[in-house]
């Protein structure tokens, strides 16, 4: 029995999944909480449904890749939080900030491109 089919084997409603999918050339992830889970092990999650095997069900990208539901670890945690940062900071209105604001993180990203380049 492999490591993933042991942890959907345990998984119970309540529990906290990550929700993995490949959306714009790119992997996300979302963490959800399992709501319910049938007789045959398919698996209720936010309206959505994954089979025994964790992969979505009835919905799928044009590319036909469905999202699936994966352990919730650190590694994913961090990329969510990195993710949600960068969007706070994609929306951010710079034009509001002082001279002083601006600079200082104009001077983080002038060092940051220094020491890279």
């Amino acid at each position: 029995m492999s490591d993933n089919k042991e942890w959907l084997d345990s998984l119970k409603v309540g529990d906290d999944v990550a929700i993995d999918r490949y959306q714009y050339g790119k992997r996300t992830y979302s963490v959800r909480k399992i709501d319910k889970i049938t007789p045959t092990r398919r698996f209720s999650i936010n309206g959505a449904y994954y089979d025994k095997n964790g992969r979505e069900m009835g919905s799928a990208s044009s590319w036909g890749i469905r999202s699936e539901i994966v352990p919730v670890t650190d590694e994913i945690k961090t990329t969510i939080r990195r993710s949600n940062t960068l969007f706070a900071i994609g929306k951010f209105p710079f034009d509001s900030l002082n001279n002083g604001d601006l600079e200082s993180i104009y001077n983080i990203i002038k060092n940051k491109i220094e020491e890279e380049g």
